[in-house]
């Protein structure tokens, strides 16, 4: 595969990412403008005790 080739492919899958991020964007807007969004809060806090705990084993 030639570098052109390989640049090319690398900006062809940047784009499908790009794609993916917008269909889950559009999701949750669809989501939070229906009241169909709920933040679980136990989720939030633990996640945030594993980031604290793994910042201290750093």
């Amino acid at each position: 595969m030639s570098n052109t080739s390989k640049e090319l492919a690398k900006y062809i899958n940047a784009a499908k990412d790009y794609d993916i991020y917008n269909e889950k964007i559009e999701k949750l807007q669809k989501l939070i403008k229906d009241n169909k969004y709920f933040i679980d809060s136990e989720e939030i806090a633990k996640s945030i005790i594993n980031e604290l705990k793994e910042r201290e084993n750093i």
